[in-house]
């Protein structure tokens, strides 16, 4: 029937339907229409992708050939060799990808003989780059950390915490206050000391006042 029709409408038609998507999660999903699911779904054929039916990669090359040749471009064969380079490869373009490459050899190619070497440039060109390649681990692979990544780098580093106290830091030498550290009036009186050692804050002033005050110092003066 019509879309709001009542009449129905005789057609002698057959549908084919494709799709690389599991129709089954979709409609769990709430993606795909249950009752559109079943009007389809009359004899189901599973088509595996090319990878996993390496034994019709040399017919259907040679098929592409063919139909390249009725194009009107040059007529080409395959030697074993680029067959079984053709074998080896992922096709992860599928059929498609196998049916460009064969035009694409048949207008390029020189020879009439498609050989391995003619082949294997093409897909070495169509294999996308392996993402992390060179930085296997997550690391710098070559920058001498030697795949474990920064945090590797930082873990393997030996920390000095349980040496000083401080976690995470490094190890102070002995002697040496902390300023942040320190409580109370020696806290004070550090924070003092380094105020009054800096060049802004006046520290040579300070440090001849005080040596005024000092014993040598009141002995130094007249009087």
């Amino acid at each position: 029937t019509t879309v709001g029709g009542r009449a129905p409408i005789r057609a002698n038609v057959r549908i084919i339907a494709a799709t690389h998507r599991d129709l089954r999660a979709a409609i769990r999903q709430g993606a795909f229409r249950e009752d559109l699911f079943y009007r389809l779904c009359v004899v189901p054929i599973r088509l595996p992708p090319l990878r996993e039916r390496t034994e019709d990669i040399a017919d259907l090359a040679r098929h592409f050939l063919d139909r390249a040749r009725a194009d009107g471009l040059p007529a080409k064969t395959l030697d074993q060799g680029a067959v079984e380079t053709l074998r080896g490869h992922r096709w992860p373009g599928n059929v498609r990808e196998l049916e460009n490459l064969m035009r694409r050899l048949a207008a390029l190619c020189p020879d009439e003989v498609i050989t391995a070497e003619a082949v294997r440039p093409e897909l070495h060109e169509a294999e996308p780059e392996e993402a992390g390649r060179g930085h296997a681990g997550g690391g710098f692979a070559g920058q001498g950390f030697g795949g474990a990544g920064f945090g590797g780098a930082f873990a393997a580093a030996p920390t000095a915490a349980g040496a000083s106290g401080v976690s995470g830091g490094p190890e102070r030498p002995k002697g040496l206050i902390d300023p942040h550290a320190a409580s109370g009036s020696r806290a004070r009186k550090t924070r003092g000391l380094m105020r009054s050692s800096s060049p802004r804050s006046g520290g040579a002033r300070c440090c001849r006042r005080g040596a005024g005050r000092s014993p040598a110092g009141r002995a130094a003066r007249p009087g």
